[in-house]
């Protein structure tokens, strides 16, 4: 997994994750699966285009939690299935120097989320009181969605962190003139254009 080090005008540190891979294609399977993943997919397309009624300030609720949340999140959950790590830094930045800011960013996210993940775990069960109120009870599905989101970015910091897993630095010119609009675009993916001189091989 490749990992950008971006550095601020403010001298700030921030870390991109390289575009998500696309998932291929898979055929459609049968039977009770087969069936689940159609309403799955059907629930999943009436709730995007849900733009009115209850069902849209719903969707537009969602949306402003999760506007809420850290953009890093999906990268950090992406680390879990990660064989190796490649940090890379502004040209000018020793390798030393990118290792701490990496180790340092792993361990505050940790610190973030882990208390998190315990105020989720103890408020979702309460919220089942909700359960008999008419309409979706997004306040539950909010903290168990929270919960398991929190769950997932603690997994791969783990795995990032296990010194079996490999994780080298690489010095590349293109990042000491590229500046990043947010603190994390993985979820915007805007950071696709540096990748592509990584993917040509453009290195110094």
């Amino acid at each position: 997994m490749k990992i950008q080090l971006h550095l601020t005008a403010e001298g700030k540190a921030v870390f991109h994750a390289e575009k998500s891979v696309v998932r291929e294609n898979h055929p459609p399977h049968h039977g009770f699966r087969g069936w689940i993943e159609r309403k799955a997919q059907s629930l999943k397309t009436a709730w995007s285009h849900a733009d009115r009624g209850p069902a849209g300030k719903a969707r537009a609720f969602w949306d402003y939690l999760h506007s809420r949340m850290p953009d890093d999140e999906s990268m950090l959950a992406r680390l879990r299935t990660a064989s190796t790590i490649e940090v890379y830094h502004p040209a000018e930045m020793p390798g030393e120097e990118a290792q701490s800011l990496w180790v340092g960013y792993m361990a505050r996210c940790r610190r973030r989320h882990l208390p998190w993940l315990g105020f989720n775990v103890l408020i979702s069960p309460l919220s089942l009181v909700l359960a008999p109120l008419p309409g979706p009870n997004l306040i539950g599905y909010w903290f168990a969605y929270r919960a398991v989101k929190d769950a997932l970015a603690l997994l791969g910091l783990r795995h990032a962190r296990n010194p079996r897993i490999t994780t080298t630095y690489h010095p590349i010119e293109a990042l000491a003139i590229a500046g990043p609009t947010r603190e994390f675009t993985d979820r915007t993916e805007s950071n696709a254009s540096a990748f592509t001189i990584l993917a040509t091989g453009s290195l110094p």
